[in-house]
């Protein structure tokens, strides 16, 4: 309907006259403009909406003092009972706001919004309103309340006020700590003034990290304290960061070298109680990761000797000594003489620390750390490995990855460090299973294109055999490594290293089925899938004439969808088993892809040969098309070799049901899946596959065939 007479229409209801205003933006409203706003001020607040709107429109051309005045004094009354109008501010009006208010009624409105306003959700757009904004920052001075300063970009608060906010919650802090205002100087560190007393006065920061260690907490304030000091090494982190970023400039340069020498006279004194010192030691030469400055260098060496002297002087101290091992870890770079001053500064472990696992794990990740890259060191760490450290942790095994992918850079020494361990293994007799799958998988994880395929064959021959005394964590670990390694490194596998593969999923799951804890076998059943979903994605072209293999492994998996603990009831694991058939019996695209350019190297490379041969080449095992151009599809080429071996699987599957009858949810999920192996037989085969069984067998069969014709062979 067309409204005529608008202000017949809407009287006096602001509410209505807003909501006109936001519909029919072209509505004539010099009625609004001439009459309605000349009256007294309203306590309405969509009165000041109308306002706001028709200045938003260009009705208006400024906001009387008198309507910002009100507009502030509805905003206190209704503070408490509706702060739906507060967060119109923060979302809606801001712009209006930031163009017409005065500064000063601006400054009120941001001390206003500091004390109710939530800016936990306030749209970026707020932020660009740069008048406003830096009010909001001035305001915070006097009032630094978390709740804003987390949520208030950095970039958006000018340095000063940074400075000054900062320096201001590190007083509060020092008169009541919290964790909040903690939180709140991380945050604003993020920016990098440094210009603030924190940043520039070591003194005032090594008061802030003796006060976190001093504080004494009652028994269920632990989690609180532990807070509190990795919140510090944050704020410590983040200055020395800032400060070795700008290190050309002169005052940073001065600030780190003033510190380092006070560093440096502190451990000198040979105290080994220094808490504060060394948490500052340590982060510092963490975050300087390399030895270029002369200074950083000497504070290293002088921090390597002094948690030297502390191991030996503390033998008996367990907790001391785990946290200099720690330290070591965190600070040591790679390099030959750092290498040889701590192996000759632990030389003097007994073996009592040597059996300790928390210790050993804590050497093996320093070790792997330090070691410099050369054939001659890795075939050390790899007998110091196997015969005197324990491995039993992740960072273990991420340490001796992060050794071993700094080695493999030459090709040629990772070839002979994989054989040296190869040969060890065959010579040892028994070996601890866990420390030799550990390395075994940093390897494999670690190797590079031109690593010699055979050796890879062989190192996953060896997890294979090695893996039923496994626990499992380390079998994930195993699963997810090989993985990861047949997706992102395919060059890596040739024929019998898949074969060698598969083997070693069968054996995981048929070792897993003695997992007494549901959870940690229907993990380890899902990975199995994985691990083979990877094979059938990046190498199906090897797999032409081996799917023979691939039928035993995958009537394991069905068998323990029905008969094993959890999996026989685990959806979870039902689906992990439909993917792996969806992808053995339709080929992705990209699959698909790889496979032709497979076959097309692969006749680039033999066309001469193939003309010489070709009258015995009919004899020979089967081969995949060679020529990108063919009328059939490489799918459907690879389903005719697939076909040859899916029958016994579905039959398998028909035993299974008649046999040991599948959870009602589990049959529901893979039944899609069963039915993509339908679409890959033929109809001789399915005659012949249904002679084949018996006549309850028949009866099920035929059942489910029908099924397929209803529901699965129309698909999209």
């Amino acid at each position: 309907m067309l409204l005529t007479n608008l202000k017949e229409a809407c009287g006096e209801s602001w509410h209505v006259h807003y909501n006109i205003l936001c519909l029919y933006p072209d509505t004539n409203v010099n009625y609004l403009v001439s009459e309605l706003l000349l009256k007294s001020l309203e306590s309405d607040p969509y009165y000041y909406y109308v306002v706001f709107r028709l200045y938003e429109l260009s009705k208006i051309s400024s906001i009387t003092n008198e309507q910002q005045d009100g507009f502030l004094k509805i905003l206190n009354a209704f503070k408490d009972s509706d702060l739906s109008l507060v967060t119109s501010v923060t979302k809606r009006w801001f712009t209006v706001l930031n163009h017409c208010f005065s500064t000063e009624n601006l400054n009120k409105l941001a001390v206003f919004l500091i004390k109710f306003a939530s800016f936990k959700n306030i749209p970026d757009e707020f932020f660009e309103q740069q008048k406003f904004v830096t009010l909001v920052s001035k305001a915070l001075l006097q009032r630094p309340e978390p709740s804003v300063i987390l949520h208030f970009p950095v970039a958006c608060i000018p340095k000063r006020i940074r400075k000054e906010i900062i320096d201001e919650l590190v007083e509060q802090y020092f008169k009541v700590p919290s964790n909040d205002k903690l939180y709140c100087i991380k945050h604003l560190l993020k920016g990098m003034s440094l210009h603030s007393n924190l940043e520039t006065k070591f003194e005032v920061l090594k008061k802030l990290v003796q006060d976190v260690n001093g504080m004494t907490f009652h028994e269920h304030d632990e989690d609180m304290k532990k807070e509190s000091k990795e919140l510090v090494e944050g704020i410590v982190s983040l200055i020395f960061a800032a400060h070795f970023k700008q290190i050309k400039d002169k005052e940073s340069f001065r600030y780190i070298s003033n510190v380092v020498e006070l560093l440096l006279t502190s451990l000198s004194l040979d105290k080994f109680d220094m808490t504060c010192e060394l948490e500052i030691v340590t982060i510092i030469l963490k975050e300087c990761t390399t030895d270029s400055f002369a200074a950083i260098q000497k504070l290293r060496e002088t921090f390597i000797s002094y948690c030297l002297i502390a191991l030996n002087n503390y033998r008996d101290d367990k907790v001391t000594r785990s946290s200099m091992l720690q330290s070591l870890v965190s600070c040591a770079i790679a390099s030959e003489a750092t290498f040889e001053q701590i192996t000759t500064g632990i030389s003097s472990f007994d073996a009592m620390s040597l059996k300790d696992a928390t210790m050993s794990s804590t050497l093996t990740k320093l070790i792997a750390k330090i070691m410099p890259v050369s054939r001659k060191y890795a075939i050390y760490f790899l007998g110091l490995l196997l015969i005197n450290l324990s491995l039993g942790e992740e960072d273990a095994l991420i340490a001796l990855c992060c050794y071993f992918e700094r080695q493999s850079m030459d090709v040629a020494a990772q070839d002979d460090i994989i054989a040296e361990f190869l040969g060890f293994l065959n010579q040892a007799g028994s070996v601890n299973s866990a420390r030799a799958l550990t390395i075994a998988c940093a390897l494999l994880n670690s190797s590079r294109k031109g690593t010699n395929p055979k050796l890879i064959s062989k190192l996953i021959w060896s997890i294979s055999t090695l893996n039923a005394k496994a626990n499992s964590g380390i079998v994930s670990s195993i699963l997810r490594i090989t993985r990861e390694v047949l997706s992102t490194k395919p060059y890596l596998f040739d024929q019998y290293g898949l074969e060698n593969t598969i083997y070693l999923v069968s054996n995981i799951v048929k070792n897993v089925r003695a997992e007494s804890d549901n959870n940690v076998s229907e993990s380890i059943y899902v990975a199995s899938t994985q691990v083979l979903s990877s094979i059938l994605l990046y190498h199906r072209f090897q797999l032409t004439t081996r799917h023979h293999i691939l039928m035993d492994i995958m009537t394991f998996l069905l068998q323990d969808l029905c008969t094993v603990g959890s999996q026989a009831h685990s959806v979870q694991a039902a689906s992990a088993y439909l993917r792996l058939l969806h992808n053995m019996c339709e080929p992705m695209k990209r699959v698909e892809d790889r496979l032709e350019k497979h076959s097309t190297t692969t006749t680039t490379t033999t066309t001469a040969a193939a003309a010489a041969s070709s009258s015995s080449s009919s004899s020979s095992k089967l081969s995949i098309p060679t020529s990108s151009h063919s009328l059939t599809p490489l799918s459907n080429e690879y389903k005719k070799y697939l076909r040859r071996h899916v029958p016994i699987l579905l039959t398998n599957y028909v035993n299974f049901q008649l046999k040991f009858n599948f959870d009602k949810a589990v049959n529901d999920t893979i039944s899609s899946g069963i039915y993509s192996i339908f679409d890959v037989l033929s109809q001789s085969q399915l005659h012949a596959l249904n002679a084949a069984l018996d006549f309850g067998g028949r009866a099920f069969f035929k059942s489910l065939y029908n099924d397929y014709k209803e529901y699965g062979k129309w698909k999209g």
